[in-house]
């Protein structure tokens, strides 16, 4: 990786925190947006980017209802503390330095960009402690297949479809999106 894709991937990752700040949590726009954007920076085809996004997005929703028909909780302290958990190990890695250094260079720091997206991190947080009875770990696999199985899994396919068309229309602009049927619930 090149000092000038490290600066791209820093561009790309301030316009998500705008986006994420400007548009709420409430939508999967932003990690939409951020896997078709990082898809043309790496050289990958827009399908594979979108497929991607759908996975992930697919697999935290999926866990989030996992844990909600299972009277699973989750504090968002719980969460926080795991995140530092995982951001002291990421700041020892070896392309820390670069990602930070390019990161500033935007005006913000990687440990910014890292905390400004707990989502992403929540379902993991839920799937790696211990469930049920035998202490061992949710199967993910089996959590995501349950959830392809309700309409709400449904539902949420033809959002990210409509985020997609949204990220080709109108990429980052705020004003545009914030009228665009991209948000959960809608």
């Amino acid at each position: 990786t090149t000092a000038e894709e490290y600066e791209d991937l820093g561009k790309i990752y301030s316009k998500a925190i705008a986006l994420d700040k400007a548009l709420g949590k409430d939508t999967p726009y932003v990690r939409v947006y951020l896997c078709l954007e990082t898809g043309k920076l790496t050289g990958r085809t827009e399908e594979d980017s979108f497929q991607t996004a759908k996975e992930s997005i697919a697999l935290s929703r999926a866990v989030e209802w996992y844990a909600e028909k299972n009277g699973i909780s989750v504090e968002e302290k719980d969460v926080e503390d795991y995140m530092k958990e995982c951001f002291a190990n990421i700041e020892k890695a070896h392309e820390y330095v670069k990602y930070d250094q390019a990161f500033r260079k935007q005006g913000f720091t990687f440990k910014e960009y890292y905390f400004q997206f707990p989502e992403l991190y929540r379902w993991q947080y839920i799937v790696l402690r211990p469930l049920g009875e035998d202490g061992k770990e949710a199967d993910t696999d089996k959590i995501v297949q349950a959830y392809k199985e309700t309409e709400e899994y449904d539902r949420l396919l033809q959002l990210l479809i409509r985020c997609r068309e949204s990220c080709d229309k109108w990429g980052n602009d705020v004003e545009k999106l914030k009228d665009a049927e991209i948000y959960y619930g809608r």
